[in-house]
C-alpha cells in the first residue's frame, strides 16, 4: 500500500448518522392520558395544597348502594395531580385537574356521578 502524496487526496470516512430517537414520555405520565377536572371538595383525603405530580389512588363508595352492604372499592390507581385551580369567584370552589389514562375515563365518570370519592396518597410518590 502506498502512502498518499500531496497530489492524492486523503479520503476520510464520515460516521453514519444514527436515526433520531423519538422522545419518550415521562414514566409518570400515562400514555393516552386525559385531563379530568373534579371539585376538590368531592375528593375526601386530597389536601388542598397537594403539589403537581402528587400520585394517589381513588376509592369510591357507591351511592345509592348497589348491594345490601355498603360497597366500597378502589376505583383507579396512580392518578396524578396536574394542578389545583383556585376558585374563580366567591361562589366557586377549587378544582383539581388529574391525569387519567384514557381507558379509565368511563370508570371515573361513573364514580364521579354515582359515588363518594376518597383519595389515598401513595407514600414517596
Amino acid at each position: 500500500m502506498s502512502t498518499p502524496t500531496p497530489a492524492q487526496p486523503v479520503v476520510v470516512a464520515a460516521p453514519v448518522a444514527a436515526p433520531p430517537v423519538p422522545a419518550q414520555p415521562p414514566a409518570s405520565a400515562p400514555i393516552n392520558a386525559r385531563t379530568y377536572a373534579l371539585p376538590l371538595s368531592q375528593i375526601s383525603g386530597l389536601p388542598a395544597d397537594a403539589p403537581p405530580g402528587t400520585v394517589f389512588d381513588l376509592w369510591v363508595a357507591w351511592d345509592p348502594r348497589l348491594t345490601k352492604q355498603p360497597r366500597i372499592q378502589k376505583l383507579l390507581t396512580n392518578l396524578t395531580v396536574q394542578k389545583i385551580v383556585p376558585p374563580g369567584g366567591r361562589e366557586t370552589e377549587p378544582v383539581v385537574l388529574v391525569s387519567v389514562a384514557a381507558r379509565d375515563v368511563v370508570d371515573l365518570l361513573w364514580g364521579h356521578r354515582y359515588g363518594a370519592l376518597s383519595a389515598v396518597l401513595l407514600p414517596g410518590a
